[in-house]
């Protein structure tokens, strides 16, 4: 599907808005007009959206060969910049986003220096919280910090059983900054570049928050 129909498709905004938030930072319209989620994902930039969001939500690719189909996992899918573990002979024809509770809180953040640019720094949230106001799940990822999009699982870690107070957030955020491995490049230094993840991490984390628990859709 292209781009534009999945972010118009009502049972995708019914069911994952967070795709649908992540599907309004790429690139442009007359982009989304054409290109697709599955060209997207087989293109592998470290920083595109849809990839994030693949691994995100621990989805996956369906790979078609004259040998037959073969099922790969988002964490094994993407294996460096534009480079994927798609063999020769195989053509990606699916692309498997799992649906989030529909009580999960979710956020998808980036910033670039230019509207429709690949973004510097990109962070997505998916969370659940308890009766209690305690975080019961949590996953993050992110984009354009490394050589491929990543599962920040220290943050998540530590994040499990927090109520998300300052301290909890000011941690995950330092846990944050050793996962920034990309190097200086025309567009930021590292420093730059790991400021900008941890601040991206801290506001994404207290949206997700703020719409869990209440059914957020559209």
């Amino acid at each position: 599907m292209k781009h534009f129909q999945v972010e118009e498709n009502m049972l995708v905004k019914e069911n994952h808005p967070l795709m649908v938030e992540a599907l309004k930072y790429v690139a442009h319209g007359p982009i989304r007009n054409q290109g697709t989620t599955v060209g997207s994902l087989c293109h592998a930039d470290s920083a595109a959206e849809m990839p994030i969001i693949l691994v995100l939500t621990d989805g996956h690719v369906t790979a078609v060969s004259p040998e037959g189909e073969r099922i790969i996992s988002a964490s094994e899918f993407f294996k460096f910049h534009m480079t994927t573990s798609r063999r020769d002979s195989e053509i990606v024809t699916h692309a498997h986003f799992p649906i989030p509770n529909k009580n999960s809180g979710y956020s998808f953040l980036e910033f670039a220096r230019r509207s429709g640019d690949y973004a510097i720094s990109a962070v997505a949230v998916l969370m659940n919280i308890d009766e209690n106001n305690y975080i019961s799940s949590v996953k993050v990822a992110a984009g354009g910090i490394a050589s491929c999009p990543i599962r920040l699982s220290e943050v998540e870690d530590a994040l499990i059983g927090t109520t998300l107070d300052e301290s909890d957030v000011r941690k995950a955020a330092e846990i944050c900054g050793k996962f920034v491995t990309a190097p200086a490049d025309v567009h930021a230094t590292v420093e730059y570049r790991k400021g900008l993840t941890c601040r991206l991490l801290s506001k994404a984390l207290l949206q997700a928050k703020e719409r869990a628990g209440k059914g957020v859709s559209g």
